[in-house]
């Protein structure tokens, strides 16, 4: 079976703790964009969307300043890489860098599909929240262009555990 069994080696005790804990560092560059941009009602323009793209670089041009202090933590090294990272696509049409597959850090990638989960899921200002099987065919339909597609294949095997989680956020 194809998954993420691949990466036994990265993915050790000690990774996913981290992960676990420096997932929240992802979107930290979005306190850089203005709340116009950020909370408006309707579509934003393309000027708008070339502004909030820089959230990746604030979030990890900051926490990089950070880790100059503290070089050995690895909660700010991975922060750093998932801030940066997180938006970059398999196929290369992602942002900041246009990284490709493996290039991508698998601490970015795995984000990715857990960060765009929980974007169609929740309500925007703009629009309704996807339901859980509209998301995952959504997801499906991504691999190997916008998700790496070991990343969408663990997702696979966990997506009931998604969907639990999920219902459970929105009794909160």
């Amino acid at each position: 079976m194809r998954g993420l069994g691949l990466y036994q080696e990265i993915i050790t005790s000690s990774f996913i703790e981290t992960l676990y804990q420096a997932a929240c560092l992802h979107d930290i560059g979005k306190v850089g964009i203005p709340d116009r941009i950020l909370l408006k009602p309707t579509r934003v323009t393309p000027e708008e969307y070339e502004e909030i793209k820089k959230h990746s670089l604030y979030g990890s041009d900051t926490l990089a300043e950070v880790l100059k202090r503290f070089p050995e933590n690895q909660f700010l090294q991975m922060g750093v890489e998932l801030a940066r990272y997180h938006h970059e696509k398999w196929d290369g049409t992602g942002y900041p860098e246009g990284l490709v597959g493996k290039d991508i850090p698998l601490s970015a990638r795995i984000v990715a599909l857990a960060d765009y989960y929980d974007a169609l899921t929740s309500t925007r200002c703009y629009r309704a929240a996807f339901n859980h099987e509209e998301t995952i065919q959504m997801i499906y339909r991504e691999s190997g262009k916008h998700f790496d597609p070991d990343v969408v294949e663990a997702f696979r095997v966990l997506e009931k555990e998604f969907r639990r989680i999920r219902l459970e956020m929105k009794d909160e």
